[in-house]
């Protein structure tokens, strides 16, 4: 059942009076995303406000899921799925009679059963249930507009039928055959929209954003940490290839205001009884700020961030090991940074030279094809120190749910690792995440460098693909066999591809980058996890993910060993000896789709 924006409110009420006055317990299942993990933050807050006692469960696996809810069918629930759920069919892990679901997720599509669902209550971000009218009810609009059209001509039409009543009693049977044809083609037409509209994965609106919708209504939003929460969701979504850069700029857009309105004029100081004034220590402020496209610059020299930035990577052609430093080197010198200062920390490079970093790589990043090195996005200052920029949260979260992990209880422990560095006052959780996403992004880089060095990545009519085994390095692969860091690399592959054929000015047909299927084995269990992305367009929109079904049929179809049981659908794991088939079944489904 879709819930609207405007019924976020009344349905939380449902739940609250459910909670306080029938004693139902709440418990909430979190993907392991960034994105999930600041929307649940947000309903801790809320539920803090309105005194709702909850669980929280982190998800590994959606047969996790499944045995939580067989746990509880015997008892009364209300369940909040965050980033996940959305597209699973309910009804087969729920007790309809004792469970209420609520889905803030956004993977699209949206499960049929979970639509029609009488307890099952989705979160509309405001698209989600217009994309899918328009694509599974193509008839619709059309039998709306006809219906206008003769309404319109109503009177004449009965003064025309009283004249031409025997001769429509004649043509009754040949209008019957009309439309009987058009309703069986509407049929049709509505069946193969909805094949479309379940054809392949794509993400709707941040959960973390819906969670602050709802905060907005319950008055709740003017918690600082609720608006860096839904700030964190948002940019999660666009450094991860979620979202387009249209809808990221309309969201940013909203929150500028919000940031604006509601917190700059908060004050930052205090005046003492001398009259002295001075900044509040422990106040923490959001601003807006652009920030550059190198990863991790506060916290890394800024050589090393950019080195490690697929935005310059692939303009730079720094995949080239040699040839990539000398560039690099030279780019530098030109903005006037000393050798001295490229590789110490960035936060104590000379104050002149950051003022002067930005003007001076416009004027001579076009020459080695570095443009728009800078999107908008916001940091959070914290006292006097620490100051943190949302893109710099997410990686740190993001590295540390990431981690190796062998079960699931090592999953939940550095799942709650990283949930406590999202909120903790301290910044100390928050550097330790940022040093294990240094490393991460490491092993990322020099793997793909040495794909692209020795040609390794194989070309199909449909994909290309690429394979780490057993001659990668033991230390770079146990962070590459987690399909978050897999995903990372592979989007950094194609944006090196992107950045190949543009610096090269191609032509727009040999310019084009095909889907990426990458794959890690763990040599300990011979099982590969596997993973497909598309590039995105050149106008910023994305493509439907259609991996995520290729890879569910290709693995039904050849029976492989293996499992597709991830919140992320376009990722799963297989077996070595089913790979080949795999692969082969991956390749013809994706030919069958052209």
């Amino acid at each position: 059942m879709w819930i609207d924006v405007e019924r976020f409110r009344e349905r939380f009420e449902d739940l609250k009076t459910d909670n306080h006055e029938n004693l139902i317990g709440v418990t909430v299942l979190t993907a392991s995303d960034c994105d999930a993990m600041a929307a649940q933050r947000i309903f801790a807050k809320i539920f803090d406000r309105f005194f709702i006692q909850f669980k929280a469960i982190p998800l590994a696996s959606y047969s996790s899921a499944r045995r939580e809810f067989e746990k509880n069918a015997d008892r009364e629930m209300s369940w909040i799925l965050l980033n996940c759920g959305a597209s699973e069919d309910l009804s087969q892990w729920m007790n309809p009679e004792n469970h209420k679901v609520y889905i803030i997720d956004s993977h699209r599509p949206i499960h049929i059963s979970n639509i029609h669902a009488d307890r099952v209550f989705i979160f509309d971000d405001g698209h989600a249930k217009t994309d899918y009218q328009n694509r599974s009810e193509p008839g619709r609009a059309a039998k709306a507009r006809k219906k206008n059209r003769l309404s319109d001509s109503s009177v004449a039409t009965l003064e025309s039928d009283a004249d031409d009543d025997k001769d429509s009693d004649d043509d009754a049977d040949d209008l019957e055959d009309v439309e009987l044809d058009g309703s069986r083609k509407r049929k049709r037409m509505s069946k193969e929209a909805e094949r479309e509209y379940y054809r392949g994965s794509h993400y709707g609106l941040s959960a973390a954003v819906l969670a602050y919708m709802l905060a907005d209504q319950l008055n709740v939003s003017s918690d600082a940490e609720v608006l860096w929460m839904a700030i964190t969701g948002i940019t999660e979504q666009f450094l991860s290839h979620k979202i387009s850069k249209d809808m990221y700029r309309q969201e940013l857009q909203l929150f500028q205001e919000c940031v604006a309105t509601r917190l700059l004029n908060k004050p930052t100081t205090v005046t003492f009884v001398d009259g002295y004034t001075a900044p509040k220590f422990n106040e923490s402020r959001i601003i807006a700020d652009d920030d550059y496209h190198f990863m991790l610059l506060r916290h890394w020299s800024l050589y090393d961030s950019m080195w490690h930035s697929p935005h310059v990577v692939s303009r730079l052609g720094l995949y080239n090991s040699e040839k990539g430093k000398e560039q690099l080197s030279t780019l530098l010198s030109k903005v006037g940074i000393s050798p001295q200062h490229r590789k110490s920390a960035y936060s104590s490079l000379p104050e002149a030279d950051q003022k002067s970093l930005r003007p001076k790589l416009e004027e001579y990043g076009r020459t080695f094809g570095l443009r728009q090195f800078t999107f908008r996005s916001f940091v959070k200052q914290q006292g006097y120190g620490f100051t943190l920029g949302a893109a710099d949260l997410v990686y740190a979260i993001q590295a540390l749910v990431d981690q190796p992990a062998d079960t699931e209880a090592e999953f939940r422990k550095h799942f709650w690792a990283a949930y406590e560095a999202l909120q903790s006052d301290s910044a100390q959780a928050v550097k330790e995440g940022i040093e294990l996403a240094k490393a991460q992004q490491g092993a990322l880089v020099r793997q793909a460098q040495l794909l692209m060095v020795k040609k390794g990545l194989i070309a199909c009519s449909t994909f290309r693909a690429g394979y780490l085994g057993d001659a990668v390095d033991p230390v770079d692969l146990a962070y590459l066999l987690k399909p978050g860091v897999l995903n990372r690399m592979a989007h950094f592959l194609l944006d090196v591809k992107g950045g190949q054929g543009s610096s090269k000015g191609r032509s727009s047909k040999a310019n084009a980058v095909k889907p990426l299927i990458l794959a890690a084995k763990n040599t300990a269990t011979e099982m590969w996890t596997v993973v497909g992305v598309h590039p995105d367009k050149s106008d910023g929109t994305l493509e439907r993910n259609k991996f995520s079904v290729a890879f569910q049929l290709a693995a039904l179809k050849t029976r492989a060993k293996g499992a597709v049981d991830g919140v992320n659908p376009a990722a799963v794991e297989i077996h070595q000896n089913s790979l080949r088939g795999f692969m082969d079944a991956v390749h013809v489904h994706l030919e069958s789709e052209i």
